[in-house]
């Protein structure tokens, strides 16, 4: 395979796969010499150190009990003495042997094992000599006590540290060993970096430049190409020989120039049509507006006839709604009237039973009055009797009867008044009565008229509002055929502007040189 024929992503892949490649082994090579250093650094840290520091240690508290022999030099007292010996006791029991535990596991050599055997032999001599000064010191011999500090006490301790510093100095030369062998690895990894840093920095130079190179000229001839067909050289020749996504992207221009050319006859072959079809939906836009203008002028004297018939018709509705109030307050009043005669009639009915009442009323009178003169009659026959004695009683008694008879030809008198008043008003209630029921049927027939006139003012209303609503889509049909007109118009006028388009869109077409 050609690299030519090769996908660019496949080109870039093995580029970048190149310079992983090599940083991925400059990493490595960092990782192998970095864990040199980190074990010198861990022998350095984890051994010589914590070693120089334990034989450090170890040494301080030797000198420590030197001091506190010293120290029981001047000491008077038993408390006091006792108190020191405990502490020396303390320190050679407890911390001097776990500093010792501290300190052998990290030896790491035969030399620092001699050393140091060298040196604890010497630090058990001086512990010997310790001993026999603290029976010394416990016996009371402080001038042997004395002698002995000064003495032997004092060159075996010597002899310790002499011997503990010798085992320093060994662990601090093993420390500066690690540490001369870290720097060495470092110097060594430093250099190698570089060398290969520098390699790798050129590779991905190199492998840049020939991705670019492989890239950018296709990608230019591909430009050239498309620039050309946007001018409007619809004949230029396309490279298709690649098979990478550059030799598609020339057989997708190849294509679109083969469309391009295609379309463009298409295109001028439709611009020539649609110029002669617009100039016809011109002309037939324009007679069009001259129907619907006549149309327009149609409807708005069909709807001012519409306007004035409206009127015409809320008028007859006004005056209907008057009728119709004017027969409700009539039927209102023929109401009130039938009222009126039925109380009337009923005041009639009233005094005709009052005047029979009265003319029975006055049938009692003229009885009693009969009885009255009975009565006085009776009593002039009785005073009669009574010779002289009754004469008085005789004339009272003719006087009573005189009064009787009067009230009983008065009695008759208004009896007969009375029946002739009763007969009258008898005579007055039947024709009360006629009344009423002739103004209950004027009433009957005035609700009649009032709910006929009442049909005929919501049927003229009904009307009113169907011819408001007839003006109404009267005015609307107006309305459109006005905005039909000016659409037509519009029409027109888009049609001229098609016309002129189509003839911009055959000039511009015509600068497509096709193949």
């Amino acid at each position: 395979m050609r690299l030519s024929d090769m996908k660019v992503g496949m080109r870039i892949g093995l580029g970048f796969a190149a310079v992983l490649l090599m940083s991925g082994l400059l990493g490595l090579l960092s990782i192998s010499r970095l864990g040199l250093i980190q074990a010198s650094v861990s022998d350095l840290a984890s051994n010589w150190m914590p070693s120089i520091k334990a034989i450090s240690e170890i040494d301080d508290k030797v000198q420590s009990i030197r001091r506190l022999e010293l120290r029981m030099c001047l000491l008077e007292t038993v408390s006091e003495v006792q108190s020191v010996m405990e502490t020396i006791k303390s320190t050679r029991e407890k911390d001097l042997p776990k500093l010792i535990s501290v300190y052998v596991p990290l030896i790491a050599s035969p030399e620092e094992e001699a050393a140091w055997n060298a040196a604890k032999a010497k630090i058990d001599a001086y512990l010997a000599v310790q001993d026999r000064l603290i029976e010394q010191r416990k016996a009371g011999n402080r001038a042997e006590y004395q002698a002995t500090v000064v003495g032997d006490s004092l060159k075996t301790v010597d002899e310790a540290s002499s011997a503990l510093a010798k085992v320093v100095s060994i662990n601090e030369g093993g420390a500066a060993a690690s540490y001369a062998e870290a720097k060495s690895t470092y110097d060594s990894v430093r250099l190698t970096l570089m060398v290969l840093l520098a390699l790798q920095l050129v590779a991905g130079g190199l492998v840049a430049m020939f991705l670019t190179r492989n890239t950018v000229d296709p990608l230019q001839r591909m430009v050239s190409v498309a620039e050309r067909v946007a001018g409007g050289d619809l004949g230029v020749d396309v490279d298709t020989s690649r098979r990478d996504e550059f030799g598609r992207l020339a057989l997708a221009l190849e294509d679109m120039r083969q469309s391009l050319n295609r379309s463009i006859g298409t295109v001028r072959s439709s611009a020539e049509s649609i110029a002669l079809s617009s100039s016809e939906v011109a002309a037939g836009s324009s007679d069009l507006s001259a129907r619907t203008e006549q149309m327009a002028s149609s409807l708005e004297e069909t709807s001012a006839t519409m306007q004035t018939l409206s009127e015409t018709v809320r008028q007859n509705a006004d005056a209907t709604r008057q009728a119709t109030g004017l027969a409700r307050d009539a039927s209102q009043v023929a109401e009130q009237g039938g009222a009126v005669v039925g109380r009337v009639v009923g005041t009639m009915e009233e005094i005709n039973t009052s005047s029979r009442k009265i003319s029975d009323i006055i049938g009692v009178i003229d009885g009693i009055a009969f009885q009255t003169n009975i009565l006085a009659l009776n009593a002039a026959v009785e005073a009669a009797r009574a010779g002289e004695q009754g004469r008085g009683f005789a004339v009272v008694a003719g006087e009573v009867r005189s009064l009787a008879q009067r009230s009983a030809e008065a009695a008759r008198e208004i009896k007969s008044l009375i029946g002739t008043s009763v007969d009258k008003v008898d005579a007055g209630t039947r024709l009360v009565a006629e009344a009423g029921q002739t103004m209950q049927e004027l009433v009957q027939a005035v609700q009649r008229v009032s709910h006929i006139i009442e049909d005929i003012s919501r049927a003229t209303q009904e009307q009113s509002v169907s011819l408001s609503e007839v003006g109404q889509a009267v005015n609307r049909l107006d309305e459109v055929t006005q905005q039909n007109a000016a659409l037509v118009e519009q029409s027109s006028a888009a049609a001229e502007s098609l016309r002129d388009q189509a003839a911009q869109l055959s000039a511009a077409v015509s600068g497509f040189k096709t193949a």
